[in-house]
């Protein structure tokens, strides 16, 4: 169909490559690299590679995405993303809504959750940030401790639960802070011994004692396992090289003195809420649970969430970052001030290394578990998205979970990220475009649009 006469050329450039977090990072990424080096320092190689990456996540000139409404010659520029899982909000808030519709629509059974949080106590958080090894161990004693006391509160000595835990590394003042979000079939399966089928027990209810006996009996057995194993109730695990600068910001960060507080408003006394208890410093909540599959959407992308907002950042006059919290503390901590090279800090402090799982399948939910596919759901019947292929070439072929950032869009916001905003329709991928073309096509577009009246030439920015 021929787009009507006189119908302007319009250009829609997507992407986040110019917010503060980016100019932040690109502005001072050297300052903070030269300090380093400075103090006889040296940062692992994959923290510098993170921000690297991440300084040309939605950089049009390193690839983007042309689509094409040919209808009323609409163009629509995505950039390509960095793809890492240190910091990005882009990227972290991409996978955090693809793993959480994976996990509703094929792995979590049809069962109700409960979100089971447990923190560590301060003087083991180093430990555990410097030793994977002892961090996965520690939430395998907690899980089985979890699993036992399910076991016997349903007296069901063969029953089996799951759980789908993911380790987060970061705190709400991007202090390093290891801890763990699980996601528990609020009950047990059992086969029944005339059928042989499986069948799901719930759990009535969870209770403030059943709570207290749960992280009781977790703290005892991780401490004892840490003892034997040479760390002690005064070993705190830093016995780290001198010139590792990655082990010294993750050291400083749980540093409570390190902290600039912004807009105190005035301390409270604020008891635990309901279905939570503290043992000698291992805190356990287990206060949120849900049936519903939307419910349960939810609560997956909570606990895979990033761990920076970037509506939450902003830069003062003096060129301090303020850093808001989504709620204010206790104390009446509402934000927090750092310099641009503390903040960049604390941000190489959370990185997690490569090569190393936080998200954490069990029980029923795991991998290898024999009761498995007898629990997951089948997977969905997915529509395959053919207008995002040129025509003549193949489709490629996909898992069935992977999800395109159009249909997470729409999921999450119930937004079309295909749809054309001028005449509604979807929107043709016209071209992967890649160096050293994009720097060409993307003149070539602004020159067709440049030709347009003003009001309608210029090109729109959506972050």
């Amino acid at each position: 169909m021929l787009r009507p006469a006189g119908m302007p050329t319009t250009v829609e450039r997507c992407g986040s490559a110019s917010d503060l977090l980016h100019r932040v990072v690109a502005e001072h990424l050297d300052d903070f690299l030269a300090q380093v080096q400075a103090d006889g320092q040296r940062l692992p190689p994959w923290v510098e590679r993170e921000f690297r990456r991440y300084q040309v996540c939605g950089d049009l000139n390193e690839g983007f995405a042309h689509l094409h409404c040919e209808d009323c010659d609409v163009h629509r520029i995505v950039p390509f993303s960095c793809k890492t899982r240190g910091f990005c909000p882009s990227c972290m808030g991409r996978r955090m809504a693809e793993k959480a519709a994976h996990w509703v629509d094929g792995v979590f059974a049809h069962v109700p959750i409960r979100q089971w949080t447990l923190t560590l106590p301060w003087r083991r958080r180093f430990l555990m940030a410097r030793h994977h090894d002892l961090c996965r161990r520690a939430l395998s004693l907690f899980l089985d401790t979890l699993n036992r006391w399910m076991r016997q509160s349903l007296d069901l000595p063969e029953g089996r639960g799951g759980s789908i835990t993911v380790i987060q590394f970061f705190s709400s003042s991007l202090a390093t802070d290891p801890h763990y979000h699980a996601l528990v079939l609020d009950g047990l399966f059992a086969r029944v011994e005339q059928t042989g089928e499986l069948r799901f027990h719930p759990l009535l209810d969870v209770s403030t004692e059943d709570v207290e006996q749960v992280v009781l009996q977790a703290a005892e057995r991780i401490e004892k396992w840490l003892a034997r194993r040479g760390f002690g109730p005064d070993a705190e695990g830093q016995e780290e090289l001198l010139d590792d600068a990655h082990a010294d910001l993750q050291a400083r960060s749980l540093s409570p003195y390190s902290l600039r507080r912004y807009q105190v408003l005035g301390g409270r006394r604020v008891d635990l809420p309901p279905r939570c208890a503290i043992c000698e410093g291992y805190n356990l909540h287990a206060g949120q649970s849900a049936e519903d599959r939307e419910s349960i959407e939810r609560m997956a992308r909570y606990v895979l969430r990033p761990p920076l907002a970037r509506e939450r950042l902003e830069r003062r006059e003096d060129g301090m970052l303020v850093m808001r919290l989504k709620k204010p503390w206790a104390d009446g901590s509402a934000s927090f001030l750092f310099t641009p090279v503390e903040f960049l800090g604390r941000l190489s402090a959370i990185i997690p290394p490569p090569n190393i799982n936080t998200i954490i399948y069990s029980g029923v939910l795991a991998g290898r578990s024999a009761w498995r596919a007898e629990v997951v759901p089948p997977p969905p019947a997915r529509e395959k998205p053919g207008f995002l292929h040129k025509e003549g070439i193949p489709e490629p072929k996909r898992r069935w979970w992977v999800c395109s950032w159009a249909e997470l869009l729409y999921r999450v916001f119930l937004s079309e990220g295909l749809e054309c905003p001028r005449c509604g329709k979807k929107m043709r991928l016209r071209a992967i475009v890649m160096p050293p073309a994009t720097i060409r096509v993307r003149d070539g577009l602004n020159r067709a649009a440049a030709r347009a009246p003003p009001d309608l030439a210029e090109a729109k920015a959506t972050a």
